[in-house]
């Protein structure tokens, strides 16, 4: 069998083709392991697989808009897996037995992250746990951006501030009160000009005006021009994501309503580059399936008995264990 005819029987295997559930995620999160885990009565593995793929639970487990319900297999057999109340439960009763989060021994490069909205600090997270020293840039008071927003009876101010702890631990230097590209109300401030010049990467995650920083490329509407799979801008080391990317370029894979979990993806993916870059290896290999894409794998559910959720749920309802047990199972 020559390579070819290698290559195309690999193409036709489906074995390691991901559950449409966790495809359709733009982080991929294990559902399928997940709820095994809750059906096994074992809280705290569910929980270990959960922030495997998101680096906030608490936070992402209360506003998921859950695009993996769209895929799910039971949604024509009683009703989709409700999987974010599944996720707040092993959070709620898992989390208490958590390892914390240690980097990787620290490295001599240093990236900048400018804006501390959700894909920033997915971002800082992924780049200080690979031992990169990182220093978020954040013009307000406090980290977080729009999730402070959110009204506290959907997600409670507290479970923002025990998601956002982690960065204790990561060695992370946030810098508040920092307005980057102009002076702040307080005296503080930086130019992106400057920031370039320290730092041996940079993700812009907010939409300060990019003509400050030179060799920036615009197009004729004076939008910074983004690659689409490495966030890479014309300037080698500055990447660009977050509001910037909404208004500066298409995405693939991006929903009508952008979303906390589509901001951790593309947080994600751009650690994935900067990482990279700060190698110096390929920004473009095996770079197949980020974010939500459509899987190849098939499941026989015609035997699959009908049977819908114990307890209908919305982005508030709580689950005991035994709810959530039952649900998992199903």
């Amino acid at each position: 069998m020559d390579q070819k005819e290698l290559r195309e029987l690999e193409n036709r295997c489906i074995q390691e083709q991901a559950p449409a559930c966790t495809a359709s995620c733009p982080v991929h999160v294990d559902v399928r392991g997940l709820a095994a885990e809750l059906a096994r009565e074992n809280f705290s593995q569910a929980y270990r697989l959960y922030r495997r793929a998101v680096p906030f639970p608490g936070i992402i487990s209360h506003i998921c808009p859950q695009p993996c319900q769209t895929a799910c297999l039971r949604k024509e057999k009683g009703g989709s897996i409700e999987v974010a109340a599944l996720e707040r439960t092993c959070v709620e009763f898992g989390s208490q037995a958590a390892e914390p989060i240690k980097p990787l021994p620290r490295k001599a490069k240093t990236a900048a992250v400018i804006g501390a909205g959700i894909s920033g600090l997915t971002a800082a997270y992924d780049l200080a746990r690979k031992g990169w020293k990182v220093v978020i840039f954040e013009a307000l008071d406090r980290i977080g951006g729009g999730v402070w927003e959110i009204p506290p009876d959907r997600l409670p101010g507290e479970v923002i501030r025990n998601d956002f702890q982690v960065f204790e631990g990561l060695g992370v230097e946030i810098r508040l009160n920092t307005p980057v590209g102009r002076p702040g109300g307080n005296g503080h401030g930086a130019s992106l000009s400057h920031i370039s010049e320290e730092f041996d990467a940079i993700f812009l995650s907010i939409g300060p005006r990019p003509n400050e920083i030179p060799n920036l490329t615009l197009d004729d509407n004076g939008q910074l021009l983004i690659d689409p799979l490495t966030f890479q801008t014309s300037h080698e080391k500055v990447f660009a994501g977050g509001d910037i990317t909404r208004v500066s370029v298409k995405l693939p894979n991006r929903e009508s309503h952008h979303s906390a979990i589509l901001s951790i993806s593309e947080g994600r993916r751009t650690a994935i580059s900067i990482d990279r870059y700060l190698q110096k290896v390929s920004l473009t290999a095996a770079r197949s399936n980020e974010g939500p894409y459509i899987t190849r794998l098939y499941t026989d559910t015609e035997n699959v008995k009908p049977q819908p959720p114990a307890v209908p749920t919305n982005l508030s309802t709580h689950y005991t264990r035994e709810m959530a047990e039952a649900e998992a199972a199903r």
